[in-house]
């Protein structure tokens, strides 16, 4: 769980890892510029990052939101699962990172296409996509897509 707090540190940062296919870590730096304007009400004098996050299932994006939630430099706005509201949160709200399933409304496909609306929308929004399993062509997928990292649901 801890795990995904520094994934989403160093996503920031504009640095994220990867699993390679050889199963080693490797440090990736990423195309897009880190975020620094997290300009935003915090509490206790500190900036929040603000996080959409959209799993396949409604329990699934509540674990991950309740996970988030635990980091106190997160601020979790609400789980969303339809494509059209995680869009139109994501215009509203203006969360600094999204994490989003490929898998929304049993379309195996569509969030890749919600990460590549948003990534045109909204370009210094990151995008962590979530995959069920680390393969290469899911991954380039969620690059093309506007995704700065992934996390495959083993690396979790």
């Amino acid at each position: 769980m801890e795990e995904s707090s520094k994934l989403f540190s160093q996503l920031l940062r504009g640095r994220s890892r990867v699993k390679e296919r050889n199963g080693q870590s490797a440090s990736l730096e990423v195309g897009t510029p880190a975020v620094t304007d997290l300009s935003i009400e915090s509490s206790e004098d500190k900036a929040l990052i603000r996080v959409l996050a959209a799993d396949s299932t409604r329990m699934n994006s509540q674990l991950l939101a309740d996970v988030l939630a635990r980091d106190k430099r997160f601020q979790v706005l609400e789980t969303q699962l339809s494509a059209a509201t995680i869009l139109a949160v994501a215009a509203s709200e203006k969360p600094h990172v999204v994490v989003l399933s490929p898998l929304l409304e049993n379309d195996p496909v569509l969030g890749f296409q919600v990460a590549r609306q948003l990534h045109a929308a909204h370009p210094a929004t990151r995008i962590v996509m979530l995959l069920d399993r680390s393969e290469r062509r899911s991954a380039v997928e969620a690059f093309r897509a506007g995704a700065a990292a992934f996390s495959a649901a083993a690396n979790l």
